[in-house]
């Protein structure tokens, strides 16, 4: 499985999780900004992308590009920057976490 962690602009993410407790994965951190004309050739072998906070747009466009992707998992509740209509058509899931004191997935 291969993880694409997007928008780690503070090279933080990496010491946040426990990477290697995912079995068989390799993760990816993009420190840069990656613009929606380029995701689909810089995501395009991702299985899941784990989006910090509403940072990059995903839109339509890019979506239907990405055919290996099962997962978008975002920090914070909502996914606004994601079209979440075509992420379900696509039968991609979507989550989103509640605050500190909730840190169960939601899939929505």
């Amino acid at each position: 499985m291969r993880i694409a962690v997007l928008d780690d602009y503070q090279n933080i993410a990496r010491d946040l999780a426990d990477w290697s407790s995912i079995p068989n994965a390799e993760v990816v951190f993009f420190n840069h900004v990656i613009t929606p004309e380029h995701m689909p050739t810089a995501l395009a072998h991702f299985d899941v992308i784990q989006m910090m906070r509403e940072r990059s747009e995903i839109p339509t466009s890019v979506l239907s590009q990405l055919n290996d992707l099962k997962l978008l998992s975002g920090t914070g509740r909502r996914q606004p920057h994601v079209d979440m209509a075509e992420a379900g058509k696509l039968g991609i899931g979507v989550t989103g976490t509640d605050s500190a004191g909730d840190s169960t997935p939601e899939l929505v």
